[in-house]
């Protein structure tokens, strides 16, 4: 039976288990951050007399579990760098999020989802492809030996890795970090005993603690790099893309916003459409300048474009924040997940074909122009008036890092190739575009997204490490079947060619056509 969170906090208040502050106690509120499951926002309290951060619990259900009122211990479910706080040089652990603390499952996925499968204990890697581990206290002391490492040398544990999947690839297959020259071999020792694969053998807090009171105290500072103030909007003057005022937009209304992504739709006045406004927000320090020029090279792409499977893209405009956001084509029917979602039952096999004819005449316009996508899914095609459009131009999205990042973490590991998931300096191309289509080609037939029956990020990167795929859904017609397994071949140099592709296409809509 389910719990209602609010009526589960209600009664620890009333209980005398959590105190109560009025909310007209706190000024100054501004919004720093926000998450899957809440926002926190900075404050002053004014009964307390200093900035308290205000945390909020979204509306959830508590499943499975029994909260007893004796139960003070709430162990830390996820240890990691932005779950520890600096305060007056001293570190602080934080995030004792109750979202995390629900189901084991649901921890293991926001670890993941937030980029800190690094710190996750390996077991959860190998046992929880049937969810069969839950993570304890030796979790956190692996988590604990990996910021050890990460204290030792000012960077982020696998850093050299530019995917989630390949670093939880590389955890599953055994791999831990190596020494930092200079590091004394005591402290190595604490931290590899701390990250051992089998959790009896890792030490208890309390020893950890001990051979810690052994080192001398010093002081670990780190360069942070600032941002190149300017260049993406120097950058995007140059390049006579049209650019529009703000104020001609009016009933702005918020989409998604997200930590690198934040997508508004409104109504232009000159244009007298419905757009979206989507805010390329990004620091110029995540991006070279090869980065840049190859994003404005799409953009200038895109504005000369007039094709219809392609999104309209109109120039940009820059918000009251400062950001320059680009102003795009409106699609009344979502994205394609969505559609074939609401759609599916009605859809017969030429509509599918319609629909994958479609999509693929739209990446051959891309790939002609000697563009590859990188990051082609089911959520970056919009549908509307029922003509398939694709979208997904993103700059915070166009370093190689970011956009497996952001494909992960949107759930859509499953149309990433596997040389991703192989080699770390793997640069997507038109091949990895290929590989991608197939996997929308398979969802085409079967109405669902991709390995949906695993709900844990990390479980799909796995799988098609391993070599698995999707199987072939019943009635589909053979040679779509042979066309998706073509596209998604291990080997990219096997996978054909978007003229070979829209042929295949043609002839399956020609003898759908005879037989139906």
């Amino acid at each position: 039976m389910a719990t209602d969170l609010n009526a589960f906090i209600n009664k620890a208040i009333d209980d005398g288990d959590i105190n109560f502050v009025n909310y007209k106690e706190f000024t100054s509120i501004e919004k720093i951050g926000e998450g899957g499951f809440n926002s926190v926002y900075k404050s002053e309290w004014k009964k307390g007399g200093l900035t308290v951060a205000l945390k909020s619990l979204k509306d959830i259900n508590i499943d499975g579990m029994t909260v007893k009122k004796s139960e003070r211990e709430l162990r830390l479910m996820q240890k990691h760098p932005r779950n520890i706080l600096i305060h007056d040089e001293r570190a602080i652990i934080a995030d004792f999020g109750l979202s995390k603390i629900i189901s084991n499952e649901a921890s293991i996925s926001n670890s993941y989802i937030y980029g800190m499968p690094s710190y996750m204990d390996p077991k959860c890697f190998i046992d929880n492809a049937n969810n069969t581990y839950k993570r304890s206290l030796k979790s956190d002391i692996y988590s604990y030996g990996v910021l050890l490492w990460e204290i030792s040398s000012g960077q982020k544990p696998f850093h050299s890795f530019k995917s989630r999947e390949a670093i939880a690839i590389q955890i599953y297959q055994g791999k831990r970090e190596d020494p930092i020259e200079g590091t004394p071999p005591r402290y190595i020792e604490l931290y590899t005993q701390c990250w051992d694969y089998d959790p009896e053998k890792r030490p208890e807090i309390k020893y950890v603690l001990e051979v810690l009171n052994q080192f001398e105290p010093t002081n670990i500072h780190r360069n942070i790099e600032e941002p190149l103030k300017g260049l993406l909007e120097k950058v995007i003057s140059e390049q006579h893309i049209h650019r529009h005022e703000y104020k001609e937009f009016v009933n702005i209304e918020e989409l998604i916003k997200e930590e690198l992504v934040l997508v508004r739709k409104a109504t232009w006045k000159n244009g007298g459409i419905t757009v979206v406004l989507k805010c390329l927000k990004v620091n110029d320090k995540d991006l070279s300048d090869n980065n840049i020029q190859e994003f404005i090279q799409k953009l200038r792409l895109l504005h000369e474009s007039d094709h219809p499977n392609i999104i309209t893209f109109y120039g940009v405009t820059k918000d009251p924040d400062g950001y320059y956001n680009t102003v795009l084509q409106f699609a009344e029917e979502g994205t394609l997940c969505e559609y074939l979602e609401k759609n599916f039952e009605r859809l017969n096999w030429s509509d599918k074909l319609q629909m994958a004819k479609e999509i693929a005449d739209g990446l051959k316009y891309l790939h002609e122009n000697n563009m590859a996508h990188c990051d082609l899914n089911s959520a970056n095609i919009l549908v509307h008036n029922k003509t398939m459009i694709i979208t997904g131009f993103d700059i915070s999205k166009h370093d190689e890092a970011s956009s497996l990042s952001y494909s992960i973490s949107q759930g859509m590991p499953a149309y990433i190739e596997p040389q991703c998931f192989r080699e770390q300096v793997y640069k997507r191309d038109m091949r990895s575009d290929i590989y991608s289509f197939g996997v929308i080609l398979w969802e085409i037939s079967s109405g669902k997204p991709p390995f949906q029956q695993f709900k844990l990020g990390y479980t799909i990167p796995i799988r098609i490490f391993n070599g698995e795929r999707e199987e072939p859904i019943e009635g589909t017609p053979s040679k779509y079947t042979d066309l998706y397994m073509q596209c998604w071949k291990e080997d990219p140099s096997k996978r054909p060619g978007m003229e070979s592709i829209i042929n295949a296409l043609n002839q399956l809509i020609d003898e759908n056509h005879i037989t139906s």
